[in-house]
């Protein structure tokens, strides 16, 4: 963390933390100075290895990339150990370890917009869907057996007194905004207000979402069969999420690109809609993640100096047949047995995947 001070005419930076080199520029449109600061490598603590519960497993190594080397935290999870959640809501910002409150594992899940708290992408809390998945990205499942990683699709359907009406896919432009007071749309789109059921407004975006059990539907408007929906009429919001396996889900966050599918590498972030050269995958950072084993061991790992495609090697290593990156850099945070190994402040996330073991 860091503080700004005044001192002399200038200003000071106060960094706490681990040894940090850094590097500094200046940009125009706006004028700023733009600070990198790079944590110097630490690969001389002590292995660890440890059992946090039964069937769940802390291990602390050094591991060595093309990069250089990084320190690696893994909690591995036997199948039947336990249950896995995801906790969190949107635009309610808290940090891991009060997400993980009662919980023996936790780790940050998915992305958010920095300046609302707004969840990005698919969250589904306790088969309550939260937002729906956003541009095709990697997300992670949990439900009956073991976990589900793939690439996730949703289409949108909406239940009319004159039938069925297809939307259309999330990754052309359809949306569902759920959050009160939130605006959905653009003026290229139409957005149909719905509050308890009932069409409250039809319009062009944008359009705000009301409070209660409401939410925005942002459709194409050449879709004649819902902008001649009119105030008063009453519709039901279906979304079908794909593959199968994200159907039947109790719980699912979103964050990306996937690393491994079907013991296979994977990493495509083009296909997921995340923009190359950007420091949020190509620069050195803590990395978290998640797999699982052909046997349906879970592992939950961190990564504290690597870029977004080493963590493919490591998953092979560590033997997983699929694998996705959650959400990194800053909000990277593992928390084991009340106890954040990773870090020595903690950001607040949105979400988190919890652990929560068999009771005996």
């Amino acid at each position: 963390e860091f503080q700004l001070r005044s001192a002399g005419g200038g200003t000071r930076i106060e960094l706490t933390g681990p040894a940090l080199s850094y590097q500094y520029f200046a940009l125009a449109d706006p004028t700023r100075v733009v600070i990198d600061l790079i944590p110097q490598r630490e690969l001389n603590l002590t292995e660890v290895d440890r059992t946090v519960a039964p069937g769940v497993r802390y291990h602390r190594f050094n591991y060595m990339t093309g990069s250089g080397g990084s320190v690696v935290h893994v909690v591995s999870v036997a199948p039947g150990a336990g249950e896995f959640r995801v906790v969190g809501e949107s635009r309610v910002p808290r940090t891991v370890s009060q997400l993980a409150s009662g919980t023996t594992v936790a780790l940050n899940a998915g992305y958010f917009d920095t300046a609302t708290f707004g969840a990005i992408g698919y969250l589904l809390v306790d088969h309550g869907l939260l937002s729906l998945p956003s541009r095709g990205r990697a997300s992670v499942a949990f439900g009956g057996g073991k976990p589900v990683i793939d690439r996730v699709k949703a289409t949108v359907r909406l239940h009319t007194s004159r039938g069925p009406v297809d939307v259309g896919a999330v990754q052309d432009g359809v949306g569902v905004v759920s959050t009160p007071g939130a605006l959905a749309g653009r003026p290229d789109m139409g957005v149909l207000v719905v509050k308890d059921g009932v069409v409250v407004e039809n319009k062009v975006g944008p359009r705000q979402v009301p409070h209660g059990d409401a939410y925005a539907l942002v459709y194409p408007p050449t879709n004649r069969d819902i902008a001649l929906l009119d105030a008063g009429d009453r519709v039901l919001l279906d979304a079908r999420i794909e593959p199968p396996g994200f159907q039947t889900a109790r719980y699912a966050v979103e964050a990306g690109p996937l690393l491994l599918k079907d013991g296979l590498p994977a990493f495509e972030p083009v296909l997921e809609g995340f923009a190359t050269g950007q420091r949020i995958l190509d620069g050195l950072t803590q990395q978290a993640a998640i797999g699982v084993r052909p046997d349906g061991t879970t592992l939950l790992v961190v990564a504290e100096t690597m870029r977004a495609n080493d963590l493919v090697g490591l998953f092979l290593a560590l033997g997983a047949s699929d694998a996705m990156r959650l959400d990194s850099g800053s909000s990277t945070t593992l928390v084991v047995g009340g106890e954040v190994v990773n870090r020595r402040t903690e950001r607040r996330v949105v979400s988190a995947i919890v652990f929560l073991p068999e009771r005996p």
